[in-house]
């Protein structure tokens, strides 16, 4: 995709959204799929590179409530639970931001021109905004809540995309593991 094209990317984005409108899926009216955030993200890296602006990234994932060690990593909710969080999320965020997913547990919130004490600030408010409240559909809470963590595009130590991503799931891995090795402790 040529970033300057509007009318390319504006049919691209279409595109997917008539898949997931089609597929009945959602999650990808929210967020995008994981081949669309890798194509967007390289994007983004390329003009941030381009430009010399800040770059970061909020990834997050939700997890049960008093369940933490109970889950494995690989665990997905059900797209029902997701889909509520997800969209809480992007209510919360720039339109200038946008939400992608990595996998099926691990979705990431892209910051353009965002500073690392600026990201750290957002996932600060972002996450206490919406852990202090139920979130709920039909007429009841879901038990959940939405850890996250803040990377930072570095052109000195990340070079393309794929270390972007690689970086950003293995901090969240991290701060996962922080978050058991705690509630252990408790």
């Amino acid at each position: 995709l040529d970033e300057n094209d509007f009318q390319q990317i504006f049919e691209r984005i279409q595109h997917v959204q008539q898949n997931a409108k089609s597929s009945g899926c959602a999650i990808h009216k929210i967020a995008f799929n994981s081949e669309i955030t890798f194509a967007l993200l390289q994007k983004e890296i390329s003009r941030s590179a381009r430009y010399g602006t800040d770059l970061s990234g909020i990834t997050f994932s939700i997890l049960p409530v008093g369940a933490l060690r109970a889950v494995s990593d690989r665990t997905a909710m059900p797209p029902e639970v997701t889909t509520a969080f997800l969209s809480e999320i992007q209510q919360r965020l720039r339109n200038a931001d946008w939400i992608g997913t990595l996998n099926n547990h691990l979705f990431i919130a892209i910051l353009p021109m965002t500073t690392v004490k600026e990201a750290h600030l957002t996932a600060r408010r972002l996450l206490r905004d919406i852990n202090s409240k139920p979130i709920g559909g039909s007429g009841r809470a879901y038990p959940a809540k939405i850890a996250g963590s803040v990377i930072h595009y570095d052109p000195k130590t990340i070079a393309n995309a794929d270390m972007f991503i690689r970086c950003a799931s293995s901090e969240h891995a991290e701060m996962i593991q922080r978050l058991r090795n705690l509630q252990e402790f408790m």
